[in-house]
């Protein structure tokens, strides 16, 4: 199945830093997704709260 990367309003990625999720944050970038469109979305694990990461 085709799709078209560039028909999106918003990309949003479930960031966690590792290898997948960086990934794909490079892969929309080298793509030329506008920073603008993409979010980085982080969970609370085990009721820690990890900071650092917000949209770019």
């Amino acid at each position: 199945m085709d799709f078209d990367l560039y028909s999106y309003q918003k990309y949003i990625v479930s960031f966690s830093g590792g290898k997948d999720s960086t990934a794909l944050l490079l892969f929309l970038l080298d793509n030329n997704v506008p920073k603008d469109r993409i979010e980085l979305w982080h969970q609370e694990i085990y009721g820690k709260e990890i900071l650092g990461y917000d949209s770019m």
